[in-house]
């Protein structure tokens, strides 16, 4: 199971991104700190007031392309910072502002672009939680960090699941956590499917690796997959079988 680790995105990435901002960005942002406590957010919708036109000609100077950037990184900037100053909800004020701005001068897919680059971005500081399973998306990745040795005789490419019986286990709402935590447990209610009443550990299924072969010898594809058998009982990694693709 993964986790995204804030504070890896800060330092590797949000934080530069912060810093690379133009100096009109920076001073858009800056005003916007010395007028944060009198800019309030209009009921439940996305807009604020308060703002005085002298800022918004800041933002307005900023061509819409990079200010919807910019949005986002700062944002970010304050949503994962746990050390910057962030008073009076700054970095939220300042996507507002700079979302107002770009749609009056710009688009709203100037907007979707700019969080789409963002949030791809961000999907790469998502790491192993400790303590808990390999998912089928990490163990590819994770077997060829761990047994080198298989490079260049087959290459996980990935894993999934097979043979369900008697179905998929089906998540619902009483497998969210209890005490506002990020992780599901599936082993606190049963299947949330229609008629099932079964626990997650009586849904079975087959894991399966799916590896390139990368070599025709067959001595070295055996003695790699050997390797990745091994190492998985070692580890109290589920795996059940191989398919191999081309």
């Amino acid at each position: 199971m993964k986790e995204f680790n804030y504070k890896r995105a800060w330092e590797e990435f949000v934080h530069p991104e912060f810093l690379k901002l133009s100096e009109a960005v920076h001073k858009a942002y800056q005003a916007t700190g010395k007028q944060v406590d009198n800019i309030k957010q209009v009921g439940a919708n996305h807009k604020v007031e308060g703002q005085t036109p002298d800022l918004v000609a800041l933002f307005d100077a900023v061509p819409a392309e990079e200010l919807a950037w910019a949005s986002k990184v700062v944002y970010f900037h304050g949503h994962l910072s746990s050390g910057v100053s962030q008073s009076g909800g700054l970095y939220w004020k300042f996507e507002i502002l700079a979302d107002e701005s770009v749609l009056r001068r710009g688009t709203s897919e100037d907007i979707r672009r700019a969080k789409e680059r963002i949030d791809g971005a961000l999907k790469a500081y998502h790491d192993h939680k400790e303590g808990t399973e390999y998912d089928n998306e990490e163990l590819p990745g994770y077997l060829k960090s761990q047994l080198p040795d298989i490079a260049g005789a087959v290459e996980p490419v990935q894993a999934d699941h097979v043979n369900h019986k008697p179905h998929p286990f089906v998540i619902g709402e009483r497998h969210f956590p209890k005490d506002g935590g990020m992780y599901i447990n599936p082993r606190q209610a049963p299947c949330a499917l229609k008629g099932c009443n079964l626990s997650y550990d009586e849904h079975t299924s087959e894991r399966v690796l799916f590896v390139r072969l990368l070599t025709k010898d067959e001595g070295v594809i055996k003695a790699a997959l050997t390797k990745i058998i091994e190492f998985c009982k070692a580890q109290a990694i589920k795996l059940d079988g191989f398919a191999f693709v081309r």
